[in-house]
Formats: C-alpha cells, sequence, structure tokens
C-alpha cells in the first residue's frame, strides 16, 4: 500500500509539472489523499505536500487562480513549511529534539537541486489572494458581515493600511 500511494503521489506531481493539472487534481482527489496522508510514513507526507504544491503552483501558471489558491492554501499555511517538504529545518526550537530524531529529519532532506522555492511560492500564494480578496473587498465594502476569503492575506492588507495611517499628519 505504501509504495502504490508513493507512485502516485509521484504521478500526481509528474502531471503537475507537465501543467496538466485536471489529470494531477483527479488523481489526488480520486485517492482521497488528505484523509490517508495522516496514516502514511513522514517520507509519503512529504511527497503529497510537494504534490500538492505543484499542482497549485501549475494551476497558476494555467491562470485558474480559484483553484491554485484553494489547493495552496492547505499546505501553505502551515507553520513548519520547510519541514513539511524536508527542505530544511526550521529555527523554531519550542520542543529539543534528540540527536537521533535531528539525523533522522537530515536524512530525510531533498537535495538542493530539487528543492520548490519558498520566495515564488510564498509570491504566487498571496498573489492569488489578492486577485481574489481585493474584488471581494470592494463588493463587500457596505456589508456589516463581511465574507473573507483569506484571513492571512486580509490581515496583512489591514496591517499595511494602518502604518500607512501612521504617516499622515
Amino acid at each position: 500500500m505504501k509504495h502504490k500511494i508513493k507512485a502516485t503521489l509521484l504521478q500526481i506531481y509528474h502531471h503537475a509539472i507537465h501543467n496538466r493539472v485536471d489529470e494531477a487534481k483527479n488523481l489526488l482527489m480520486r485517492g482521497l489523499f488528505h484523509q490517508l496522508i495522516v496514516k502514511q510514513h513522514i517520507t509519503n507526507k512529504v511527497l503529497y505536500n510537494r504534490a500538492v504544491i505543484q499542482v497549485g503552483l501549475s494551476a497558476f501558471r494555467l491562470g485558474q487562480f480559484d483553484l491554485a489558491n484553494e489547493i495552496l492554501t492547505e499546505v501553505c499555511q502551515t507553520p513548519k513549511l520547510k519541514e513539511s517538504l524536508a527542505q530544511g529545518v526550521s529555527n523554531m526550537r519550542q520542543q529539543e529534539k534528540t540527536r537521533e530524531e535531528e539525523n533522522e529529519e537530515k536524512k530525510r532532506q531533498v537535495p538542493t537541486h530539487l528543492h520548490i522555492n519558498l520566495e515564488t511560492l510564498d509570491c504566487v500564494y498571496m498573489t492569488t489572494s489578492m486577485f481574489l480578496e481585493i474584488p471581494n473587498i470592494t463588493v463587500n465594502k457596505f456589508v456589516v458581515q463581511k465574507h473573507v476569503i483569506n484571513k492571512n492575506f486580509r490581515k496583512l492588507m489591514e496591517q499595511y493600511d494602518m502604518r500607512g495611517m501612521q504617516f499622515l499628519p
């Protein structure tokens, strides 16, 4: 079962790299991976996260911004994005790890030439959020119960607006 899941995730990744979003998304939904992945080994979880991100980036490249934002929201809002992609260890040391756990984590790391650029990923995620949230803000400008599509983007917008207000005389 572990190898079948891994093979399917690699196939999803392959379809996403070649901009076949529909095939990748269908495989992702057909397998119900979001339910199965919780019980899987950490290497399959990493592969799942990388495949999901590639599907989101592929949707962005094809101009499917709603789909890209929906897919990327799941992964991009995790606090330990580097670790979930096996591209490094986050600097946060909330819980001390044993030397053995650190060694295991280092063994799982993806080689540098296979890294997904996190800055590009963040840029794509925020751009798709902007494409969805800005029209939403203008439509719901005078509504009391505001509908929020992306809380992170809305929070960043409000912080930016407040910082701009500080400089006014």
